[in-house]
């Protein structure tokens, strides 16, 4: 994941794997990162696995925590916060006009208040991007069996810059793209209950149908 959430400790949370030859290099939401270094492919493959399992769990843990709670009342806060602040501001500079010996003090002040405002309005938006992180985790972790038993199928990906997905790759992954995975996966869920020949026998079907109709 991208961020630490409320209540978890940046130090644990492991924000990034990078692959490279029999080298595992592990990133963590805090920024430290480390190498962890294979003698061969069987073993490094025993390490990415285990610090995938490690992440799943994160990410589990995480969607049953009370994150989302958090967030919204963060957001409300900002919101008040910056309305406040934001009418502040301006009676402080409305002020500035009207009394001319306290003008400088009184526009340091507005532009004090203002960058609050802004500091607080920059809270808000983080909010709404942590939410639909969130919300993503949420419906991979829910669809992530299914994902990882059809991953083989290239249509899966199709209108995505995606080849795979797993939670090691989820953080650059959409919602949007995510959303349309889903919906893929509901195509290659329908089409796996049928063979080969039956898909072809149905497309000649279903074309001896439309030369019908004209």
């Amino acid at each position: 994941m991208k961020r630490a959430y409320y209540g978890a400790n940046e130090k644990e949370l492991i924000s990034e794997i990078r692959y490279g030859l029999g080298n595992t290099h592990v990133i963590y939401c805090d920024g430290y990162g480390f190498d962890v270094k294979s003698e061969n492919a069987e073993e490094c493959n025993k390490v990415r696995e285990r610090f995938k399992d490690l992440m799943l769990e994160q990410a589990v843990q995480r969607r049953d925590s009370n994150a989302l709670e958090h967030i919204n009342k963060t957001q409300k806060k900002a919101l008040k916060l910056v309305a406040i602040e934001t009418g502040a501001a301006l009676t402080c500079l409305g002020l500035s006009y009207a009394s001319p010996t306290l003008a400088k003090i009184l526009r340091y002040i507005s532009a004090g208040v203002a960058a609050l405002a802004i500091e607080n309005a920059i809270s808000y938006i983080q909010g709404i991007f942590d939410k639909r992180d969130l919300k993503k985790y949420e419906l991979f972790l829910e669809a992530r069996e299914e994902i990882e038993r059809f991953s083989n199928d290239p249509w899966l990906f199709e209108a995505t810059s995606l080849r795979s997905l797993d939670i090691t790759n989820l953080d650059k992954c959409s919602l949007r793209e995510l959303r349309i995975i889903l919906r893929n996966l509901e195509v290659v869920r329908d089409y796996s209950r049928f063979t080969k020949s039956e898909i072809l026998r149905t497309s000649e079907d279903e074309k001896d149908q439309v030369k019908k109709s004209l």
